[in-house]
């Protein structure tokens, strides 16, 4: 990646923080090859490069024995890019625990994106079986977020 494209990827964070929140932008080529550009709690930027493999495509992370067997069931997965919140305010008890039945449509959890609260609400009805982030965590888009067994 040209230096020229990474300069302006820092001064775009470093614009953009007060306006829009924003704190970290990745950039990934067809060439496998990734930028990754986050601004630290001390405000200081700090970028982090991956180069492509030797055989020029991207890889991705096998999952081992024991995350196979921890993502039984129906997934419920983000469907966006932002922070999970497992309760409706701090002080709140979480909408749901690992045990609880469910049913279609109930909130499971809310994702803060661009500053709007988005609920997610369970696709399937159910026994909750894993909760696999925590409170206040960033989130990817289709990371898996809660289990739910038949």
């Amino acid at each position: 990646m040209d230096t020229k494209n990474i300069e302006k990827l820092i001064q775009l964070i470093e614009t953009t923080k007060e306006n829009l929140d924003v704190q970290e932008i990745e950039v990934k080529n067809k060439d496998g090859s990734s930028l990754r550009v986050a601004l630290q709690p001390s405000g200081q930027v700090h970028t982090t490069t991956q180069l492509p493999s030797a055989s020029h495509t991207p890889t991705t992370p096998q999952p081992d024995a024991q995350s196979e067997t921890i993502l039984e069931g129906f997934q419920v997965k983000s469907p966006m890019v932002g922070t999970v919140y497992l309760t409706p305010s701090p002080e709140a008890e979480a909408f749901v625990q690992v045990g609880q039945s469910v049913t279609v449509g109930q909130t499971l959890c809310l994702i803060e994106a661009m500053k709007m609260f988005n609920k997610i609400k369970a696709e399937k009805s159910g026994i909750v079986t894993n909760i696999l982030v925590e409170n206040g965590q960033p989130i990817e888009f289709d990371q898996p977020l809660i289990l739910i067994k038949d």
